[in-house]
């Protein structure tokens, strides 16, 4: 009875307009942010740190999920089980088979090893494939990009190593970042680190 009611409360979750932001996380294993049973819709997750040991953002039947200026490190796994390949290795998940999800990905700064992947490709059926992709900057401490993003580099789209301001201290501002609107990562240039963890939600 008390296993019924439980799963009655998960599957009526419906908040919408959620705001994800200004938060770090570091050695987390399980993924960043799961938005999994239920049908959200109008997701924003931005400038946040996420210095973890799998995954980073899952969904299943969500809407509008706003993925910008995140800066993600997945470098703590690098040795992963052909059995445990999902979803140890997958960036972004999803168990919705329909693949409907809309996941919009801008912005954000990737530093991974060869065993991820960030989309959803050949050898990673349950990744998801967002539906637009622009200006993120990506990079592998161990080569094989291509494979790790599972889906063509596009114009706006960057592979270049970035120059942490002391990533060992959990201080992953750029170095020498030019002042811009238009930055890549989390943290605007020239700017101190910010301190606090956040999330706004409105019906």
């Amino acid at each position: 009875m008390g296993r019924d009611r439980h799963r009655h409360r998960r599957a009526a979750f419906r908040d919408h307009h959620i705001h994800i932001h200004h938060n770090q996380s570091r050695n987390v294993k399980g993924g960043f942010l799961e938005i999994a049973v239920g049908r959200s819709n109008d997701v924003l997750i931005d400038h946040n740190v996420s210095d973890d040991v799998d995954k980073f953002v899952g969904a299943s039947r969500v809407k509008n999920i706003e993925i910008r200026n995140n800066t993600v490190r997945r470098t703590r796994l690098p040795h992963i089980r052909k059995e445990a390949e999902f979803p140890l290795s997958t960036v972004f998940w999803s168990f919705n088979d329909k693949g409907d999800d809309e996941f919009h990905v801008s912005r954000n700064l990737f530093v991974v090893d060869a065993s991820q992947r960030l989309c959803k490709g050949p050898d990673r059926k349950l990744g998801i494939a967002p539906g637009t992709r622009e200006g993120n900057q990506y990079y592998s401490i161990n080569g094989g990009m291509d494979t790790v993003l599972g889906q063509p580099l596009l114009p706006s789209e960057t592979v270049a190593a970035p120059s942490f301001v002391n990533p060992a201290a959990g201080d992953y501002r750029l170095k020498g970042a030019p002042l811009a609107k238009d930055y890549v990562g989390a943290y605007p240039p020239g700017q101190p680190r910010w301190r606090a963890g956040l999330l706004r939600a409105a019906d």
